[in-house]
């Protein structure tokens, strides 16, 4: 009763084939013909990443899910944004449908706005009991690359402290593109649902340390940077109007000097108050939600001791809100020991004179300022050599050779003195010259060469600073130390 089929070996053994292969001749050309028609009329809906028409194309949707937090009194808020990712161009968008969960007035529909290139992009043309709402689009065209839309409302009292809104695409029909009168949907992880929007009375002003170093060595009656810190303001915008800084120390600090600087530029002056340091801004510093104000805190006149700061209080005051804002969480700032030591470094006279042979490139004076018993361990020149080649380097002490670890590279000069017999630093002058062999100098050949100093402390059992120096058995990185860097020497021919 199969035989029509085609062949099966348990029923037609034996017989012809020719029926079956009449047919088959007949229905491979209808279906290639049904294929035909339907990847190229606007039939169903298809997968985002296929051949439609001839061309492949890869269209795909995500949208930012990460919960966000602004004060019920924003004016414009941001309910959720998605981006439509395509590597082909004249594409359109054809029908969009979204869906407001959470707690909301229903008014809130109709303040509701989709922005595209920063423009309104077509009107709603119907809301649903449910929370949907229908937009109206009149095929839009889309860019090759990233397409970037955003739902925004227009808040007029419409939002309550705790009120929470999250918008999504509950499925791909939502959300339908077209390409050559073939209609689809982009791929995407459905329903894809943006952020929960959290609507709260006031903002609030998160800090971050900006100053990884844990502990280092100032200077007494030395400028001094002690910290580097940011702040944020989360739900809205704010003007900040005044911070504390807190200290722990048995010093009265009344008598030193301090800075608050944005951008090098001076904001704000200290006022001592107890162990607290108070600063109001009297120029517009602006928090904003998404990018950090980045803050300097400098000292002048800080007596010898150990100190630790503190961010421990902000305020600001809110755009949208007027409400006050305050500082989340204390943070440390800095800890650090003030000294009344340190070695000194200055610049000596140097000729500018390049020739062949020994020539001295950099002439130094350091000296002990504090205390006799600073010693030098180990000093860095950087070099940058232009038509010139050297073949040895030497170092001078007060106008002798001096046995020294004196490591010579293209772009540096180390020299290592003995550890258990470092170089003491006179109280009165320690001159250092470096020389150099030039072995090959051509018209035009130069020698540039500085001091490199560093950039960090010391850290624990590391001794890569470029200039460590000593007291007794303690080990310092020129960190911080003041005069630092100094100028170039130049020597050309």
């Amino acid at each position: 009763m199969f035989e029509h089929l085609g062949y099966i070996p348990e029923t037609t053994q034996g017989k012809d084939s020719t029926n079956w292969k009449k047919y088959l001749g007949f229905l491979l050309p209808a279906v290639a013909i049904f294929i035909f028609f339907l990847a190229t009329g606007s039939g169903p809906k298809t997968s985002a990443s296929q051949i439609i028409s001839g061309d492949y194309i890869n269209v795909s949707i995500i949208a930012d899910s990460s919960d966000k937090y602004l004060v019920a009194d924003t004016t414009r808020a941001s309910l959720f944004s998605f981006t439509i990712n395509t590597d082909t161009p004249s594409i359109y968008l054809s029908k969009l449908k979204l869906k407001l969960t959470g707690t909301y007035d229903p008014a809130i529909l109709k303040k509701i706005q989709l922005l595209y290139k920063g423009a309104q992009l077509g009107n709603i043309s119907e809301i649903s009991d449910d929370g949907s709402i229908y937009f109206d689009l009149n095929e839009v065209v889309l860019d090759e690359g990233q397409n970037i839309f955003n739902l925004v409302l227009n808040n007029y009292d419409l939002l309550s402290v705790d009120d929470v809104i999250e918008v999504s695409l509950e499925d791909a029909n939502d959300l339908i593109l077209s390409y050559k009168g073939h209609v689809f949907s982009p791929d995407g992880d459905f329903p894809v649902v943006g952020s929960k929007v959290h609507f709260a009375e006031t903002g609030e002003i998160e800090a971050y340390n900006n100053f990884k170093i844990k502990k280092f060595l100032a200077v007494e009656n030395v400028p001094q940077q002690l910290s580097s810190f940011a702040l944020l303001n989360s739900r809205e915008m704010a003007d900040l109007k005044n911070l504390v800084i807190a200290y722990d120390s048995v010093n009265d600090l009344s008598g030193a000097q301090f800075l608050l600087l944005q951008d090098k530029k001076i904001v704000a002056e200290g006022r001592v108050e107890g162990k607290q340091i108070f600063f109001a801004t009297n120029q517009l510093l602006v928090l904003k939600t998404d990018k950090k104000l980045d803050l300097d805190f400098h000292a002048l006149g800080l007596p010898k001791g150990e100190y630790k700061f503190y961010l421990s209080d902000a305020r600001a005051v809110g755009y949208s809100s007027k409400q006050q804002s305050s500082l989340a969480e204390e943070i440390l700032l800095s800890n650090l020991d003030v000294v009344d030591y340190y070695p000194e470094f200055s610049l000596g006279n140097l000729e500018k004179d390049l020739n062949p042979g020994w020539n001295q490139i950099y002439d130094l004076n350091l000296k002990a300022v504090g205390n006799k018993n600073i010693k030098l361990n180990k000093i860095t020149w950087s070099l940058k050599l232009d038509k010139v080649k050297l073949s040895q380097a030497e170092l001078v002490i007060d106008h002798k050779a001096y046995p020294v670890d004196l490591i010579l590279a293209e772009d540096r000069v180390v020299a290592k003195f003995d550890w258990q017999e470092p170089l003491p630093v006179s109280n009165s002058n320690t001159n250092i010259s470096l020389l150099v062999k030039v072995e090959q100098l051509e018209p035009g050949a130069s020698i540039l060469s500085y001091l490199l100093a560093d950039q960090a402390p010391l850290a624990d059992d590391s001794l890569s600073a470029n200039i460590i120096w000593s007291i007794d058995d303690n080990l310092y990185s020129s960190y911080l130390l003041p005069y630092l860097p100094l100028d170039p020497s130049f020597l050309a021919n």
